[in-house]
C-alpha cells in the first residue's frame, strides 16, 4: 500500500513539473522544431532511439507500474 502511495505522489509531482516546464519552453521548442525539421528532411524516421527520461515520460511509467502492482496486490483490513 505504501508503494502505491509513493508511486502516485511521484507521478503527480512529475506531471506537475512537466506542465510547468512545458509552458516555459514551449516558445523555444517551436523555434527549434522549424530548424530541425528542415535538417531531418532527408534522413527519414529514426525508430531505434530510446525514449527520453522526461518528467512526463517518468510520470506515465510510474502510473503503469502502479496499475500493475495494484492488480497483483490484495489488501486485507
Amino acid at each position: 500500500m505504501q508503494r502505491l502511495n509513493f508511486l502516485y505522489q511521484a507521478s503527480t509531482y512529475l506531471s506537475s513539473l512537466a506542465e510547468t516546464e512545458g509552458r516555459a519552453t514551449s516558445t523555444a521548442k517551436a523555434d527549434g522544431q522549424s530548424a530541425t525539421s528542415s535538417d531531418l528532411a532527408g534522413k527519414g524516421k529514426q525508430t531505434d532511439k530510446a525514449p527520453l527520461a522526461t518528467p512526463a515520460y517518468l510520470s506515465r511509467a510510474y502510473v503503469t507500474s502502479m496499475k500493475a502492482i495494484s492488480q497483483k496486490t490484495v489488501v486485507k483490513l
